[in-house]
């Protein structure tokens, strides 16, 4: 065919006529081209799926039971080396039912943001005690605190 004579014999000049009169080379190659570009511009710009837009499913919440919540709370007991007087705590209670109440489990802070937490409650105790007993002890005590805790 025509076609296939032009792209064996022409095909220079074809390309340099169709690109100085704007026009799209119908040749087979460049047809396969161009096809191959628009499957590979379609495939990058390809809408995302609605389930792009939603955080991942979290770790599998254990169904609560009280045998597994009894084994949870020895396990934690004896890997943590603490009491068993612990679970008398009322802080420990109190720190529970708080938890049992979270819908999506709770997040617990890190090591790093605990002791800020704790230096922060201990300053808050010694201000108030010192407020209470207007002791100046308690004020060398908590500045040389402070001291340490910058360095």
């Amino acid at each position: 065919t025509l076609r296939r004579h032009a792209a064996a014999l022409h095909s220079h000049w074809y390309r340099k006529w169709c690109d100085a009169n704007n026009f799209n080379s119908m040749l087979l190659e460049d047809t396969r081209q161009r096809k191959e570009a628009a499957l590979d511009r379609s495939l990058q710009t390809q809408q995302t799926v609605l389930s792009d837009h939603f955080d991942p499913p979290g770790p599998e919440v254990i169904p609560y039971s009280d045998r597994a919540f009894e084994a949870a709370a020895i396990e934690w007991l004896v890997h943590t080396n603490q009491p068993i007087q612990t679970f008398k705590n009322p802080m420990f209670k109190t720190m529970l039912d708080i938890a049992s109440r979270a819908s999506k489990g709770i997040t617990l802070p890190s090591p790093k943001k605990t002791r800020t937490r704790i230096i922060h409650m201990f300053k808050q105790k010694m201000y108030l005690l010192r407020d209470h007993l207007n002791v100046s002890f308690v004020v060398s005590l908590v500045r040389a605190e402070s001291l340490i805790s910058a360095h």
